[in-house]
């Protein structure tokens, strides 16, 4: 840069911490291209190249019964399942040898078993040849020394110049030959990866994420109920975080998947009772209770069903699928969405009886509902039961409608004006000790006599749920406690807004990762690792759906 007198100097000073930053953001794109190119060359290296229709394998001993192979995408792996196995479908005979075809299904092959037959004996295998949609043929003979290779206890396994010579006196006898088995194909492993990092820069770099629905709600949407209610998102993603920890295997987090379910229970009642806690004379509105229905079920039902069509596309199971949009079977997960679509069912005709006994006086209201939530959680009042979790679940509405005779509460005019109320919630102790119970309830209630703590789903009936109203409230009722603080944490939240599809596509995310690593990289990774592989994943998918499946409907 040429300078050529006093105002250049300012000039150049000005513009100097732009080209300092320009030049890192041109660093930091080269190094984010680099890291993009290097997985998709990666995955197309493994998923394409690495995956074979056909064997043909040459041999000079023939049998009555047919070869029959096993193969997988893990190295070194003695896990084989008939689903991944062949059996010869033709054999030629030419010089002396026998050539015998098996088609496999395209699958990644790294680790290739060979049966010969079922009878001891003397079995010479000459050359494996590989045939991939992919690329050229893949050939496997004793000169290629990238191979590891074995048999079975019983065999004796021999290198000669003309082939594998496998020499048995048991039953059963078998070869294992292990990769990396890769055809080439320079196009294709370098091109579609180049595009496909050309096309992920361009969305990423053009992507704006204060445009996205996320961004807005989190930082500017004013929530209708008061500021101090945006930690009930953190509360939210505490209990989302929860229940991935738990299914992650997480240290410490051991069977704490039902504490985060009973969050998101008792954080509905309490959600969905607000507008009628603040105005009781919408229980008798019909128009405002079809207006309530209509939003829970554009809330619930987009998510739902994109999740239960996936599941189908990928199992192929029609009655699971009709049954789970029918709302009458939630698998896996989805068994809490049913509980939750069974409760906003209900919750019209319980504030309507509220409205109609007790005029909405919001401690009548409170009393009898938390009454009949303690009656149902010890099971004094039967509750009907769902289709869930391949048993039936009862219908866990105590926990509901704990949170419903919170939120009365919190809005009555005496609990508000109540200085000793605000004094005990803003206490520092009072907000320790309720964290503490959130995390170690479920060990903490081993000790006590009146909790089965032995029975699966005893958490759902101990009135776990009377604490964590309690914790609503506080996080709600004074804006400088430490419930409030911890809750109001912006990672929490975030979890917390995307928490429906987070939490219904975490169990996937997880899955298809460990099968990953497990079956076609060979490792099995601590758990801490596929928490945060999961977290990192889900949260990303989870703004997609979000923004493009929930937020929509919502709006409509």
């Amino acid at each position: 840069m040429k300078i050529d007198n006093t105002e250049d100097v300012f000039v150049a000073a000005f513009k100097f911490p732009i080209m300092v930053n320009q030049m890192k953001l041109n660093i930091f794109k080269s190094i984010a291209a680099v890291i993009i190119f290097v997985v998709l060359y990666q995955l197309i290296s493994l998923f394409c190249l690495s995956s074979f229709n056909k064997l043909i394998i040459s041999h000079s001993f023939n049998t009555s019964a047919p070869l029959h192979i096993y193969y997988n995408g893990a190295r070194k792996s003695f896990n084989f399942s008939e689903r991944f196995s062949a059996y010869t479908e033709s054999t030629q005979e030419k010089n002396r040898l026998f050539y015998s075809t098996l088609h496999m299904r395209n699958q990644v092959i790294r680790t290739l078993r060979i049966d010969p037959a079922k009878e001891p004996g003397t079995y010479l295998i000459n050359k494996l040849t590989l045939y991939s949609y992919f690329g050229s043929p893949f050939e496997i003979t004793p000169n290629n020394q990238q191979f590891f290779v074995s048999c079975d206890p019983s065999s004796h396994l021999d290198v000669t110049p003309s082939g594998w010579k496998l020499t048995t006196t048991g039953n059963n006898p078998y070869f294992m030959i292990t990769g990396p088995f890769k055809t080439t194909n320079l196009g294709l492993n370098v091109l579609p990866a180049l595009a496909g990092t050309y096309m992920l820069m361009l969305l990423a770099f053009s992507f704006k994420i204060s445009s996205t629905n996320l961004y807005r709600d989190i930082f500017a949407k004013s929530p209708s109920s008061g500021k101090n209610f945006a930690a009930l998102d953190g509360v939210r993603g505490v209990a989302a975080l929860i229940v991935l920890a738990d299914h992650t295997g997480l240290p410490g987090f051991d069977n704490m998947a039902p504490v985060g379910v009973v969050i998101f229970f008792c954080l509905s009642g309490f959600l969905l009772t607000m507008p009628f806690a603040n105005a009781p004379s919408r229980a008798g509105s019909v128009s405002f209770m079809q207006s309530y229905l209509i939003r829970r079920f554009k809330r619930i039902a987009p998510m739902f069903y994109f999740v239960a069509l996936a599941g189908y596309y990928f199992e192929g199971n029609l009655p699971d699928f009709i049954r789970s949009i029918l709302f009458v079977e939630g698998r896996g997960v989805k068994w809490t969405v049913l509980q939750e679509m069974y409760f906003y069912a209900l919750l019209p005709l319980l504030v309507f009886l509220c409205y109609f006994f007790f005029k909405g006086k919001p401690l009548r209201c409170s009393a009898c509902l938390l009454g009949l939530s303690l009656l149902i959680n010890t099971g004094l009042i039967p509750t009907g039961h769902i289709y869930g979790l391949g048993t039936k679940p009862p219908l866990y509405f105590g926990i509901f409608l704990s949170g419903m005779s919170m939120c009365y509460l919190m809005t009555s005019s005496a609990f508000n004006t109540a200085n000793t109320v605000k004094r005990f919630l803003g206490n520092p102790v009072t907000g320790l000790l309720l964290l503490f119970s959130l995390f170690f309830f479920k060990d903490v209630s081993h000790y006590f006599h009146w909790v089965n703590h032995k029975a699966p789903d005893y958490l759902y009936h101990s009135n776990f749920d009377i604490i964590i109203g309690i914790v609503l409230i506080t996080a709600t009722f004074e804006n400088n406690n430490i419930i409030y603080r911890f809750f109001k944490f912006l990672p929490f939240r975030i979890i917390g807004i995307l928490g429906y599809s987070f939490y219904l596509l975490h169990p996937i995310v997880h899955v298809v990762n460990k099968i990953f690593l497990q079956q076609y990289l060979g490792k099995n990774p601590p758990s801490v690792f596929y928490f945060i592989f999961a977290l990192c994943v889900t949260t990303v998918l989870s703004a997609i759906t979000y923004s493009l499946i929930e937020r929509p409907f919502l709006r409509k």
